[in-house]
């Protein structure tokens, strides 16, 4: 992967991780704080499925599997619920 691709990856991850905050507070305070991160969690596994297919994950290992599920699925809910339950509206 040369310099420009990688640096255009980088970027669009930003752009990326920074809407996930208002998308998860808007639709939060349209449906609810639970059902909110839900659906969007939801929705985004059912579309990297859809584009991406099914990986081989097999061929990892079983405990960095579950380690790595563990705490990305806890650092996701943490986050989801900070912005969620944010009181501020701007």
């Amino acid at each position: 992967m040369d310099q420009k691709a990688a640096t255009l990856i980088g970027m669009t991850s930003i752009v990326l991780w920074t809407s996930m905050v208002g998308l998860i507070k808007q639709v939060s305070s349209l449906l609810g704080v639970s059902l909110g991160v839900a659906l969007v969690y939801t929705v985004s596994a059912l579309l990297l499925l859809l584009i991406f297919k099914i990986l081989k994950i097999h061929q990892a290992s079983k405990i960095f599997l579950w380690v790595s599920a563990a705490l990305f699925v806890s650092y996701e809910l943490c986050f989801s619920f900070v912005v969620a339950y944010a009181r501020t509206e701007t």
